[in-house]
């Protein structure tokens, strides 16, 4: 039987750059060279190319990705721009860049890892999970409710330090948003269409994102949805009901604690479950050491794929070490859904992706929550 040819992953840099752009661009960008002006927005990535006899045959990206989870901040990558030209596909060169990156973000000391998947069920063979969910609202406009009771403003990407407060606020109460500094806000609102901010309250209590179309009568996205009180989020919707004016319709997207599923249900509006973010625990101490959990308790459990831990939790100090066994077990990715909330341990327990017996102190760690992401990489 003929040896397969060994897989090597590399940084893109050791003399392989052009060759990680020409497979990006066949699998992201139609073919068409990567402009000069995307490379340097992305020039803090990592890249990396998979190399088999000599030739580069796959490619993709890290990126610093911090999130927030559980009132705590984990230490996150996330992973970008997969992609493995057609003559190599269906050669392990998709699963190698996944065992790779895992490697090295575990050398990088990242404790997490994130990631959009074209397939689900490819990720999952590595460890990734679904975490969270992610509600597209489509309402017609004349179905917007009213709104208002808080001053609006337009802001543009230049004034994104005056959104930082109404955003951590937002952050902190989901799993899984990005922790944002001002390269991370540039890149987010530097895209290469103009956007305007509408912002509510002084402070802002609430902003939305938007890039003006000149069509009338269309259906137009609100790039990113964010509230900080229940003030803020109902001037808001006044702010859509003025940009919904000459429209058909407005799409955004809200987690699945949001209030307009529970408070703003109308005939003719349609919410629809969003492909969410894919999650893999890469550090399973240091993730869960992450984590600032009120009470006190202590519970042990294993990893299916061979780690078993102690974790010890009092008064928002979290300690994790090895174990001889576990009291209940579940695979990496389960253990990743657990820690966003959504699914929740109990959520899985019930479901049959537990097995052994779940204590009491183990549900109040890995209480229910809501996972959402609004950052794409």
């Amino acid at each position: 039987m003929q040896n397969m040819p060994v897989i090597e992953i590399v940084q893109a840099e050791d003399g392989h750059l052009e060759s990680f752009y020409d497979i990006v661009a066949r699998t992201y960008h139609s073919g068409d060279p990567i402009p000069e002006e995307r490379r340097e927005r992305r020039a803090a990535y990592q890249r990396f190319v998979a190399v088999r006899d000599g030739q580069a045959v796959g490619a993709y990206s890290l990126l610093d990705h911090d999130i927030w989870v559980r009132n705590g901040v984990i230490r996150c990558a996330g992973v970008a721009a997969v992609a493995v030209p057609p003559e190599a596909r269906d050669g392990g060169v998709g699963a190698a860049m996944m065992k790779g990156a895992i490697e090295r973000m575990r050398t990088d000391g990242y404790a997490m890892a994130t990631l959009y998947a074209y397939r689900e069920p490819f990720y999952a063979k590595s460890g990734y999970a679904t975490v969270g969910r992610r509600l597209k609202i489509e309402c017609p406009a004349h179905r917007l409710p009213k709104g208002g009771g808080l001053p609006v403003r337009r802001l543009t990407p230049e004034d994104w330090p005056l959104l930082e407060t109404c955003y951590q606020d937002f952050s902190r109460r989901h799993n899984g948003m990005a922790l944002r500094d001002r390269e991370k806000w540039q890149r987010i609102l530097g895209e290469h269409r103009p956007l305007t901010i509408y912002a509510v309250g002084e402070p802002v209590e609430g902003y939305v994102v938007v890039s003006h179309k000149s069509e009338f009568w269309s259906t137009d996205h609100i790039s990113e949805f964010v509230w900080s009180t229940p003030e803020g989020y109902q001037a808001l919707m006044g702010v859509l009901r003025g940009l919904a004016t000459n429209k058909n319709a407005l799409t955004w997207f809200e987690p699945s604690d949001g209030p307009f599923a529970f408070h703003h249900l109308d005939m003719g509006t349609e919410i629809s479950l969003m492909r969410p973010i894919m999650g893999r625990i890469v550090d399973t101490k240091a993730a869960l050491e992450a984590c600032c959990v009120e009470g006190d308790g202590s519970f042990s459990f294993t990893v299916v794929e061979g780690e078993s831990w102690r974790v010890e939790f009092s008064q928002g100090e979290t300690t994790v070490r090895p174990a001889e066994t576990g009291e209940f077990s579940l695979t990496i990715g389960a253990l990743t859904q657990a820690l966003y909330g959504e699914p929740s341990l109990a959520d899985l327990l019930r479901t049959g992706y537990v097995g052994g017996s779940v204590s009491p102190d183990a549900l109040a760690f890995f209480t229910p929550g809501s996972g959402f992401c609004l950052d794409y990489f």
